[in-house]
């Protein structure tokens, strides 16, 4: 965190602290796969139904309190001829954890001078994640739990690792918007200004 902060406030002073947010997300995804398999035993829809309910029950709040404060702040403080609507709909996005996508449609990519005016921007990263835990949870439990079932289980996760960073790849030439900002970095435009995929900052 305190690296994209850093990066922020001026990037010659640490030209790599975008990747703070990569870091953010394996260490993440870490502590995510830790707390399923500590609860492997339960039955299933028992178990994605208490990871839900306290995913929705740490995040909400804050991000409820924070949309608002944000929203408040925006409008004393930034003059309204710098303000467009793109900005309200990042945020009205942002509380369906669908700010990412928002972003993604948008004419300006995550570095450009425009895109720093919006208040909402850095909700795009909350989006990748809530995404990806609306999927990861099933994957991981099929890993897991069928790893004694059936032969190709235990190469699950390794292929689609693997494949995921083929796709990234291509699609960072193809799209680098898309790639940037969405899970699957599927669709989109081509950035005006090409972008590594993995500088998410």
């Amino acid at each position: 965190m305190l690296a994209v902060i850093v990066f922020h406030i001026d990037a010659a002073w640490l030209p790599g602290g975008f990747t703070g947010v990569d870091m953010f997300f394996v260490i993440s995804g870490f502590g995510i796969s830790q707390a399923l398999a500590s609860r492997g035993s339960q039955p299933t829809a028992r178990l994605l139904l208490d990871f839900y309910r306290r995913r929705a029950l740490r995040l909400l709040p804050v991000l409820l309190l924070m949309l608002l404060a944000t929203f408040v702040l925006s409008a004393l403080f930034i003059p309204r001829a710098w303000r467009n609507e793109q900005f309200d709909q990042t945020g009205w996005a942002a509380l369906a954890g669908l700010s990412n996508i928002v972003l993604a449609g948008q004419d300006d990519d995550y570095f450009s001078p425009g895109a720093e005016l919006n208040p909402f921007l850095h909700t795009w990263t909350l989006g990748v994640e809530e995404q990806f835990y609306l999927v990861f949870p099933l994957v991981f439990m099929v890993w897991l739990r069928g790893r004694g079932y059936w032969w190709w289980t235990p190469a699950l996760l390794p292929v689609l690792t693997g494949l995921s960073v083929l796709w990234a790849g291509r699609q960072a030439q193809v799209a680098p918007t898309s790639a940037f900002y969405l899970v699957l970095g599927t669709g989109g435009r081509r950035a005006a200004v090409p972008m590594d995929a993995d500088a998410r900052g």
